[in-house]
């Protein structure tokens, strides 16, 4: 364990510069804008608000008539970050699963640097760049955008070694 802690130290400024653009959230204070508001946030408080109430979240009440709650991909009504809302209350929730898409985007990056053979330090360069770069920072206002944008890291790292990928970059090399 130390030697992975001494060999991998790196992996901690890129958590650490996350957390530190995201310190309004830690805070508690939800950065809110634009769709976020006026859209998403809506969603997740009728998805957190049919969890409280022990049901399902199949049907938004509030939308007109009503609509399909679960349907709609955008409301995340079965993603493990909205839980957060359940917690902590909509905003807030939001704010928090934000946070954590992000470190999940840094880390990510990171690892998957590590993987194929980069330095700490150079991984953590790209853990730090990713999640604050100017192609993905600014999408956090359409969350399903940014939260799916997050996970390529880590799709990266544990991408399976063999198979495959072989088989995409002979075939890159060979055109």
């Amino acid at each position: 364990m130390n030697r992975l802690l001494r060999r991998e130290w790196p992996l901690f400024i890129v958590v650490a510069v996350v957390l530190v653009w995201g310190w309004e959230i830690v805070l508690g204070q939800v950065p809110a804008w634009g769709a976020t508001y006026l859209q998403f946030q809506p969603w997740w408080h009728a998805v957190a608000e049919a969890y409280r109430a022990g049901r399902l979240p199949l049907w938004n009440p509030y939308a007109g008539f009503g609509a399909p709650l679960a349907a709609n991909p955008q409301a995340a009504a079965f993603s493990p970050f909205v839980l957060l809302a359940v917690v902590f209350g909509t905003a807030y929730g939001l704010g928090i699963s934000l946070l954590l898409h992000s470190l999940l985007a840094g880390a990510g990056a990171y690892l998957a640097l590590r993987r194929f053979g980069a330095e700490p330090e150079s991984a953590a360069l790209a853990g730090v760049i990713l999640p604050l770069c100017g192609a993905l920072a600014p999408r956090a206002v359409f969350p399903p955008f940014f939260n799916t944008a997050c996970w390529i890291g880590p799709a990266v790292a544990i991408w399976p070694r063999g198979g495959r990928l072989r088989e995409v970059n002979a075939a890159s090399r060979s055109t």
